[in-house]
């Protein structure tokens, strides 16, 4: 995502890349909150909160960077990071 020419945010939604503590697109709710811990909070989807989806959000300790990820049917199906303004839009656009 880009805001006034800058990078703001990276998308995943394809099986491939890794965050740096290894988590990917497949892996299993529970591994996510074994990663990351108490750090995350948790938000119900803008799409699929009735059928349990829901987001994972993790804020940096400066409180300027973030990581959500999608998760639907007990998986992570999408993972962003970047300014935590951006990682809170929800089409991935403003």
């Amino acid at each position: 995502m880009i805001e006034d020419g800058h990078l703001v945010r990276v998308d995943v939604d394809q099986a491939g890349v890794t965050t740096v503590r290894g988590v990917r697109i497949g892996d299993t709710e529970a591994h996510v909150e074994q990663v990351y811990g108490q750090k995350l909070q948790t938000d119900p989807s803008q799409y699929t909160a009735d059928e349990g989806g829901h987001y994972l959000t993790l804020r940096s300790g400066d409180q300027r960077y973030g990581m959500r990820f999608e998760i639907e049917k007990g998986e992570v199906t999408t993972c962003y990071a970047g300014k935590y303004e951006a990682v809170q839009y929800v089409e991935g656009c403003l």
